[in-house]
């Protein structure tokens, strides 16, 4: 029997009945989460922040944090007049958390966070897209 005409009889048997489509769906989703765990266990893959990554998996990082981010940020809008003092606790907060490795104005991005792969943004072309709360 040619292996084309076995690949047919597999499929034929394999889309007989729903049960047999659905455990070998689960079978499949068992052995991508047992080589991804094997993968993760062996330390062949590296995560350093010196490295880059696959294009794939900086897609699939990102797009987590962007979500992460969107789904715990509160939901808060500030109102547009200037308060002077909620400006200092920004800043104040801005510089704490975010200008080391993101830079500021008069305060350049560490060399450590500039060595980082991906390099952290310059955030003022990055400010436009969030909302407040998750600023």
């Amino acid at each position: 029997m040619s292996p084309l005409a076995h690949a047919r009889r597999a499929a034929v048997w394999l889309l007989a009945t729903p049960q047999r489509l659905l455990g070998a769906a689960s079978a499949m989703v068992v052995v991508v989460l047992v080589c991804t765990f094997l993968v993760a266990w062996s330390g062949i893959y590296s995560v350093a922040a010196s490295k880059g990554h696959f294009q794939i998996v900086d897609y699939f990082l990102r797009f987590g944090m962007e979500n992460s981010v969107k789904a715990h940020a509160p939901s808060i809008s500030l109102s547009e007049e200037n308060d002077e003092d909620r400006a200092r606790l920004g800043a104040a907060h801005f510089h704490a958390g975010c200008a080391y490795c993101h830079g500021s104005p008069g305060t350049p991005i560490s060399p450590v966070a500039a060595s980082m792969l991906p390099p952290p943004p310059d955030l003022r072309d990055k400010v436009s897209l969030w909302r407040d709360g998750e600023l």
